[in-house]
């Protein structure tokens, strides 16, 4: 049995290409991790594993509106009410979580966008499937500090004209 040759320096291989199957000599294998890839597609694989600028920038919307909605949170209510007036002023309506049901919104969409590029075979996660999966887990966060936001808000308002 004649054994498999690098199609380039016509060598024994040593291993095969984790993308596209070629074999590999010696000179030509490239480490990429744990996966041995040819020249031509160590570049390709590189490249898939860079984050898109919507992703980074959807991880930094995340981060935003997570500091914020945690400051809404822990930041207390209060209104002042003048009753012989029949004038409500009400300062919780600027506390409304818009911006962390954006976020949500926004993360949730990018990291689908993301999730669906093929992967490699044979490739562990990459940095960019980690990354969405880190932007997807903050989109859910956003999103229940947005419902404990509104559910807070909700409790006041109603608490105010019960009296």
């Amino acid at each position: 049995m004649n054994p498999a040759l690098c199609p380039v320096h016509h060598l024994t291989a040593v291993a095969t290409c984790a993308r596209c199957g070629a074999f590999l000599c010696e000179d030509c294998a490239e480490l990429h991790g744990e996966l041995a890839l040819c020249p031509d597609c160590l570049p390709r694989v590189r490249r898939e594993d860079t984050p898109s600028w919507n992703l980074r920038l959807s991880l930094l919307l995340q981060g935003l509106a997570l500091m914020a909605g945690v400051m809404l949170v822990l930041h207390p209510l209060d209104a002042r009410l003048f009753w012989d007036q029949r004038v409500v002023v009400l300062p919780v309506l600027g506390r409304l979580p818009v911006v962390q049901l954006a976020a949500s919104a926004v993360g949730w969409m990018m990291v689908s966008r993301e999730r669906k590029a093929p992967a490699v075979p044979g490739h562990s996660p990459s940095r960019v499937r980690t990354l969405a999966r880190l932007v997807r887990w903050l989109a859910l966060v956003n999103l229940a500090l947005a419902l404990v936001q509104l559910v807070r808000v909700s409790w006041f308002v109603l608490g105010l004209f019960g009296r």
